[in-house]
């Protein structure tokens, strides 16, 4: 009951804190009267003028030079790719049947005893 009490205790300190905290900000800092926002306005903007003089975007000098790293497009050759059809082709011939091996091994079994003989075609 004890506990009880001083949580409301102090519910309620906070409380009145909180309200005078408000009412004393209210005061000074924000006026409760509304304030009507007007942009700036441009009433030339449409209007036609006369174009300007042609300016140049190079600057007054005739010559420039620069120094630093060249990009690689400059002086490295193209790099060479080898379509996929061809390593698709490529990779075919590698696994047809006439490139395995002429040795056939029989009767090989490992649990049996028997020694393994080979034959050649």
């Amino acid at each position: 009951m004890k506990l009880l009490k001083i949580i409301l205790l102090t519910v309620c300190i906070l409380s009145t804190a909180v309200a005078f905290g408000q009412a004393a900000a209210g005061t000074n800092a924000i006026s409760s009267q509304p304030v009507v926002y007007r942009g700036p306005s441009h009433p030339q903007q449409a209007s036609s003028k006369p174009m300007a003089q042609q300016q140049t975007l190079l600057g007054q000098g005739g010559y420039t030079s620069a120094t630093g790293e060249r990009p690689l497009w400059e002086f490295a050759p193209a790099p060479h790719y080898t379509p996929l059809v061809d390593l698709a082709r490529s990779a075919k011939k590698d696994r047809e049947p006439g490139q395995h091996s002429s040795t056939v091994w029989e009767d090989c079994l490992e649990k049996s005893g028997k020694a393994c003989r080979a034959s050649h075609n």
